[in-house]
């Protein structure tokens, strides 16, 4: 079973806002349920987010 994180959970893990959460939940950027009225994120959709966002630019010095 993935681990359920809150939006709070989820936004200490990433190290952003609670907004910027609820953002990606609403823009569809991250898969969320909701649960008891509250938003309830899988540790892998977490991780799958990071996959897609992990693009590395190199600036030339």
């Amino acid at each position: 079973m993935d681990e359920l994180y809150t939006v709070e959970q989820a936004a200490i893990y990433l190290k952003v806002s609670t907004k910027t959460i609820r953002r990606l939940i609403k823009n569809e950027k991250i898969i969320a349920s909701k649960v008891g009225g509250r938003w309830r994120i899988k540790k892998s959709d977490i991780e799958g987010y990071l996959g897609q966002t992990s693009n590395i630019v190199e600036v030339p010095l």
